[in-house]
């Protein structure tokens, strides 16, 4: 691996970073993603579609396989 190369095994994030995942999880995702150096858009587009859900729920694959549909207000399904 090179020194440019991220192992995410190595990485340890600080007390802060913890706390704040903990309490605030909007706040300490962007604290992570910004040691981490990842791009926020992708993020942020997805913290907008999940702010309005009230209601997700989650059932198993269909095909048996591993994974689960995630459906968010009875409407949008992922």
């Amino acid at each position: 691996m090179t020194s440019d190369e991220h192992n995410p095994k190595e990485f340890k994030p600080g007390l802060l970073v913890r706390l704040m995942l903990r309490f605030i999880p909007v706040v300490g995702f962007k604290m992570l993603n910004k040691k981490l150096g990842v791009k926020n858009s992708a993020f942020d587009k997805a913290h907008d579609v999940f702010s309005h859900v009230d209601r997700v729920d989650l059932f198993p694959s269909e095909s048996g396989s591993r994974g689960f549909t995630l459906i968010l207000d009875k409407k949008t399904s992922l």
